[in-house]
């Protein structure tokens, strides 16, 4: 598995949500079902330092491998209307 294949996310550990990535003083507006995905820790700390220390006893950081698990043509999933 390449480094490129493996992604981070903020999971809320009350809800199981994943943040969006933005920043609010209320977690409830921070998190969604998605959330954001960071392709490296480094913008993912850049991230973190936005918030205060305290924040973080409720939240944890999920590591991912993207796996690929089938292809399918570009005009098969636009319904075979290719835009002219």
């Amino acid at each position: 598995m390449n480094k490129s294949d493996i992604v981070y996310k903020i999971r809320d550990k009350r809800t199981g949500l994943f943040s969006k990535g933005g920043f609010s003083s209320s977690d409830e507006l921070l998190f969604e079902k998605m959330g954001k995905t960071w392709t490296g820790l480094g913008p993912l700390k850049n991230h973190l330092r936005m918030f205060n220390v305290e924040r973080f006893a409720n939240w944890e950081v999920v590591t991912m491998a993207l796996v690929e698990i089938d292809k399918i043509d570009v005009n098969i999933v636009l319904g075979g209307q290719a835009n002219a």
